[in-house]
């Protein structure tokens, strides 16, 4: 099965956080008004339906039609390389270490705040699935989706009261499945945390 393509693994996993109120749909109320700076994995296979959906459509409904200022970072693994602990942090070249994918992000936000100034107000963290570097690093659904909530926890210390919000906003390649193709949601942390730590309980008692 090619990386870009969710494993049914993956697929019950995003179904078990629809059905337990973890994924919902993204709706124009969801989204906050003004510029936003979106972090995201370059996955060619899902980055144009994801602008597409989230640039062109929902973020003119929260704008009153408007389209709005935008700062893309782009990134292997998207958020998810952010925390250090995750796999996919480091980034390097010919086996030689560049550096960590934590600096790389805050020196591009960096660039947007000082090159758009308030006119980028908010951050959009938007892990995909499938997504090509988390398989590649063997991280499931489940995975990929906390380290976006360990990102966020990151990118607020790092720039403290500085966006008015700073949401995941998942996007989910459904082909081959009976559903849409394309579809970007909304993850809310608490439902999430709890459907998590259900699956890490499962996962512990399966293995014992």
């Amino acid at each position: 099965m090619p990386f870009t393509t969710m494993s049914l693994t993956d697929h019950d996993a995003v179904c078990t956080m629809i059905k337990e109120g973890a994924l919902e749909p993204i709706r124009p109320t969801d989204f906050p008004k003004g510029g936003y700076i979106k972090i995201a994995c370059p996955d060619g296979d899902t980055t144009p339906e994801l602008l597409q959906h989230l640039h062109y459509t929902v973020c003119p409904q929260a704008n009153d039609g408007e389209r709005m200022c935008t700062h893309s970072v782009l990134i292997a693994g998207g958020p998810g390389a952010i925390p250090k602990e995750s796999p996919m942090h480091a980034i390097s070249y010919k086996g030689r270490h560049v550096c960590g994918a934590d600096g790389f992000v805050f020196s591009q936000i960096e660039i947007a705040l000082r090159a758009k100034g308030d006119r980028v107000r908010n951050i959009a963290l938007g892990p995909h699935c499938a997504c090509a570097a988390a398989t590649m690093n063997n991280l499931s659904a489940w995975n990929n989706f906390h380290l976006a909530f360990l990102a966020k926890d990151c990118l607020k210390k790092e720039f403290p009261n500085q966006f008015e919000s700073i949401r995941v906003m998942p996007h989910i390649n459904f082909s081959g499945y009976p559903k849409e193709d394309f579809r970007t949601y909304v993850l809310r942390r608490d439902p999430f945390l709890r459907s998590f730590e259900k699956h890490v309980r499962r996962k512990e008692k399966v293995a014992a």
